[in-house]
């Protein structure tokens, strides 16, 4: 017979081992959920981490871009073309100018295409970070806008109609005529200056092409370059003997007033660009192009 001294110690062992084994469960479960807590605030901190580089790198890609505000509707400077693919582009020699500063400087380049009578407003309001579009320098616009130095010079010239260019051979004829310039540009001052009160303005410098040759209007203020772009694909238009005076050397990049670093940082590069005369050979380069488009169509 089992003593009962004998059951009592089996008992005893018995909810010692039990004993054990809980506590042996509880222990090894403890690391688990530590470990499970640890993973979960590294992965946190992972997104966390991987978050704010996304948006470092963000931050640094908006900064890196430069925005040139143009109008499109100068060639052979900056104008609308389709590429080989059917694709419409902005191209032009103040295009190549642009990505020029741009590669110089480091940027990556973007074009804002507007009229050309919004550019400075543009550039007031922040659209953009700086103009390339043959703009000129003039008092009116020095007011308001910070200019480099000069990259390119344009003489102005005025389109007639070939049957009345024995007409046309001194400025004083213009006055009272219907004389074009386009809107917010050098032109319109010139139109006005010589034509008076009868000055036409026009948005789009194309418009005034046609104007011309429909005969709404006597004549067309334009930059040489521009005007033997014109004539090449209208033989019905010619340059007048009329002699427009005034500085040629006076086409610049503008940006905000207060924007003096990328100012100094562009003119740097413009040195170079003057001196191997870019400018020169991008405009050759760009009116071939145009020409050869206006043919085609």
């Amino acid at each position: 017979m089992i003593s009962l001294k004998r059951i009592l110690a089996m008992v005893c062992a018995v909810a010692m081992i039990g004993t054990l084994a809980a506590c042996g469960g509880a222990s090894s479960s403890a690391p688990a959920s530590s470990a499970a807590s640890s993973e979960t605030a590294s992965s946190e901190a992972a997104s966390s981490e991987a978050a704010s580089s996304e948006a470092a790198s963000s931050e640094t890609a908006s900064k890196g871009k430069l925005r040139v505000g143009t109008s499109a509707d100068f060639p052979p400077y900056e104008f609308h073309q389709m590429d080989a693919n059917g694709n419409d582009m902005i191209v032009g020699a103040d295009i190549e100018l642009a990505k020029y500063i741009c590669e110089q400087l480091g940027y990556e380049l973007e074009i804002v295409d507007m009229s050309f009578d919004g550019l400075v407003g543009g550039l007031k309001e922040g659209s953009y970070d700086m103009i390339i579009a043959g703009f000129s320098i003039t008092p009116e616009r020095e007011a308001e806008c910070l200019f480099s130095q000069p990259y390119f010079g344009m003489e102005q010239v005025v389109l007639v109609r070939a049957e009345d260019k024995d007409a046309y051979t001194s400025a004083d004829v213009l006055m009272g005529k219907k004389v074009a310039g386009q809107m917010g540009s050098l032109q319109e001052s010139l139109a006005r200056q010589y034509a008076g009160e009868t000055a036409v303005i026009i948005q789009n410098f194309q418009d005034s092409i046609m104007m011309l040759m429909e005969g709404q209007l006597d004549a067309v203020i334009c930059e040489t370059t521009v005007g033997d772009s014109v004539l090449a694909s209208n033989p019905a238009l010619v340059k007048s003997d009329i002699q427009i005076e005034m500085d040629a050397n006076n086409i610049a990049v503008a940006f905000n007033k207060d924007n003096t670093e990328l100012c100094e940082q562009v003119n740097e590069v413009l040195d170079t660009v003057i001196a191997e005369k870019m400018v020169d050979k991008w405009v050759m380069q760009f009116q071939e192009q145009a020409d050869t488009a206006e043919a085609a169509a």
